[in-house]
């Protein structure tokens, strides 16, 4: 009877404190993030762990999550969570997926007029330059990536709706660096989560991110990060 009291304790425990720290995350999510988070408790036994108040592995997931009007697709795995008057986690690694329709929205390009398309590891969107006071559309191929955590836009090719020449990218950015050119996502993760791979596809931007000794509290995960100011 005693080996099915804790089975049974054990089932129920995990289960509660699942629905617990779910509830307890969207309560807490910043003004303007909204959604439902699933949360998966494992690393083994669960009372050991809530026990002793550190749990080897938490798994969050979230489908609907939206920043704003922007939708997000959000995985995210912490180890090593520290409960207690400061909780944190020892790791914290995950991914968001973003439709190109998210992706459009949340990855603010300078330059893009017309026609974002995403490729397998490329975008390609049309832009525009002023030649003797007239707008001249321009073609352009880029990618997307990742230098020393700030989103950079690598630009591939440029050529211009007249006459098919080819155009000098500063002539369209002139703050374009050999790094390539910054791009705002900063304001989509807290600031003391970095992001640290891009993924162009068709199907939309999977970016993953990842954080170490990250403090769980609510002042923290609140504070997003910020884009330079223009």
């Amino acid at each position: 009877m005693l080996a099915i009291g804790l089975v049974v304790a054990e089932f129920l425990g995990r289960s509660i404190a699942q629905s617990e720290l779910e509830a307890r995350i969207e309560q807490q999510l910043p003004d303007g993030v909204s959604g439902h988070v699933d949360a998966t408790i494992g690393g083994g036994l669960f009372l050991p762990q809530a026990i002793s108040g550190r749990f080897s592995d938490i798994q969050l997931h979230s489908r609907d999550l939206k920043v704003g009007v922007v939708p997000l697709d959000v995985s995210t795995q912490l180890s090593g969570v520290q409960l207690g008057a400061t909780p944190q986690a020892e790791h914290v690694r995950g991914t968001i997926t973003l439709t190109p329709e998210a992706a459009a929205q949340a990855i603010g390009i300078p330059g893009v007029v017309d026609q974002l398309e995403f490729r397998d590891g490329q975008l390609a969107f049309v832009s525009e330059l002023n030649v003797l006071g007239i707008p001249v559309g321009v073609d352009v191929i880029a990618g997307l990536g990742i230098s020393n955590g700030q989103v950079m836009l690598d630009v591939q090719q440029t050529k211009a709706h007249v006459g098919d020449l080819s155009v000098d990218p500063s002539s369209i950015w002139p703050e374009l660096g050999d790094g390539g050119l910054p791009v705002c996502a900063e304001e989509y993760l807290p600031s003391d989560i970095e992001v640290t791979g891009l993924e162009v596809r068709t199907s939309g931007v999977v970016a993953s991110f990842s954080s170490d000794n990250l403090p769980l509290d609510e002042a923290h995960l609140s504070a997003r990060g910020s884009c330079p100011a223009a």
